[in-house]
């Protein structure tokens, strides 16, 4: 029995584990492992892969094969049949209709409009005439009144000139009395003066002999000079009458001018229209003050109408051509391009043209004029008309399509013979060979162009599959919608510039 002052006795510790470091062989093996894993992974879905890839391609036919390398592959085109033909060109263009006549009318007086008459877009103006009657006398008409400007103050100013008139008429008259006057008045004098000198040389005489006086002699030298100054005086006064007289004269012209002004200002507070039209728009009413060259209506006169066109010089120099012949030129408009020609201008005898041709167009504006009196349905001013102006005739020119063109050369479809179509094609097709061939062209009409050699009447020109057919290949062409015609191509065209004569 162990005594109660000892301690218990302590449990005894068990010693703490050692950790394990893996070994470099060891992780070389576990490298090695992964990689042949990953190496049959990889090789076993490569094989799937494959036996599906060909179990897929078992499953897809083989197309024919071409047993005779002999047989060419067929095209099928459209051809153009070349034939000559007698072509005339029309030469295009476009213009604006323009009044030959059309004017704003301006009030050529200041003052306030106290009437207006017939101030209404569209309503006819006359302007004044002279008409001839039955016994051969003439008479004029004023013409309608368009506006009235209140005359009140040129009235005046005419009163005035008139007064001013009168006074210089009387100043003449009073000047041309003066001088009679004057004239009877020296010849008085002259005569007094003629005795004073003879007194005053009988009383030097008196004198020198004794008898007279001093005061005798001065007494009559001073008459003697007294009648001298007044000759001379009435001499000057009689020598400044043309000169006086020049002056009124010259004053009563420039008040004559005056009262003409004044009359010619009264004249056109009645403004009346310079030429018969139709008023096409109005600036003023009735009871406006208007200043001197403010625009009271426009006036257009719609009987003649000018059209400018613009043209290439080249057409220029055509039509300039055609005017010097016999037969006369006309152009013809219509509203649009494919509208037949409604208005027909006056003929083009001596071609009116702009003085220099535009730097930017590279054209040349001419002037034709549609007399509206002798059209059917008018002309307006205003309208947008395409002209066509009939050229020069182009005799048997052999034409074909410019899309047919390939550098320079076409393609020529050789008929074969009949035996040697196959049974596969329709009776209804025809059967040729491609034949490239070198040919010369000529100028461009439009969308044709004149050959000048190298294709004969009857060639077939192809048209389709240019840029797959070659030298010698085979062609099939439709007998009902393979051949095409000129004037097939002529219809084609939304404006032709080409007409076939018949």
């Amino acid at each position: 029995m162990t005594p109660a002052t000892e301690s218990p006795p302590q449990p005894t510790q068990a010693p703490a584990p050692r950790s394990v470091e893996p070994t470099a062989s060891h992780r070389s093996r576990s490298w090695i492992w992964r990689a042949l894993i990953t190496l049959f992974v990889g090789g076993a879905a490569l094989v799937m892969g494959l036996t599906t890839f060909e179990w897929l391609a078992s499953f897809k036919t083989e197309p024919p094969r071409q047993e005779d390398s002999s047989v060419f592959k067929t095209y099928s085109v459209t051809v153009f049949e070349v034939q000559p033909a007698d072509l005339r060109r029309v030469i295009t263009a476009f213009g604006t209709a323009r009044a030959d006549r059309e004017v704003i009318v301006a009030a050529e007086v200041s003052g306030q409009i106290v009437e207006a008459n017939q101030l209404e877009v569209g309503q006819p103006i006359s302007a004044s005439m002279i008409t001839e009657g039955v016994d051969g006398r003439s008479s004029r008409s004023d013409g309608d009144l368009l506006v009235r400007i209140d005359p009140k103050t040129y009235q005046e100013r005419v009163l005035q000139a008139k007064k001013r008139l009168a006074q210089d008429d009387v100043e003449l008259k009073q000047l041309k009395q003066v001088n009679e006057n004057n004239q009877r008045v020296l010849k008085t004098d002259q005569a007094n003066l003629k005795t004073a000198k003879i007194e005053f040389e009988n009383a030097q005489r008196l004198k020198a002999r004794g008898v007279g006086t001093d005061t005798a002699v001065r007494r009559a030298e001073l008459e003697m000079r007294r009648y001298e100054d007044a000759v001379i005086r009435l001499e000057n006064e009689i020598g400044l009458f043309e000169v006086r007289t020049q002056q009124i004269v010259s004053r009563r012209d420039a008040h004559l001018s005056d009262l003409e002004l004044a009359e010619i200002d009264l004249n056109r507070t009645e403004v009346r229209p310079p030429f018969s039209g139709v008023i096409s728009e109005v600036f003023v009413e009735q009871g406006q003050f208007v200043q001197q060259g403010a625009a009271l209506v426009r006036l257009t006169d719609p009987t003649r109408v000018e059209v400018p066109l613009s043209l290439q010089l080249s057409d220029y120099l055509e039509v300039g051509s055609m005017s010097d012949g016999e037969d006369p030129v006309r152009v013809a408009l219509a509203e649009n391009e494919t509208a037949q020609p409604r208005w027909f201008s006056d003929p083009l005898d001596a071609i009116r043209q702009a003085p220099e041709a535009d730097e930017r167009t590279r054209t040349v504006n001419i002037y034709t004029e549609v007399n509206n009196e002798e059209q059917d349905v008018p002309l307006l001013p205003g309208t947008f008309v395409q002209a066509r102006i009939l050229g020069a005739v182009m005799e048997n020119v052999i034409v074909v399509p410019r899309d047919a063109v390939v550098e320079g050369t076409v393609f020529v479809a050789i008929p074969q013979n009949a035996s040697d179509s196959t049974d596969e094609l329709s009776t209804s097709a025809s059967m040729a060979i491609v034949e490239r061939r070198s040919v010369n062209f000529g100028r461009n009409l439009q969308s044709l162009v004149v050959v000048e050699s190298g294709l004969e009447p009857g060639d077939q020109v192809v048209m389709t599959n240019l840029d797959v057919i070659y030298d010698g290949a085979q062609l099939k062409i439709d007998a009902n919608s393979g051949v095409r015609q000129l004037s097939d191509e002529l219809a084609r065209l939304r404006t032709p510039q080409v007409r076939i004569v018949e």
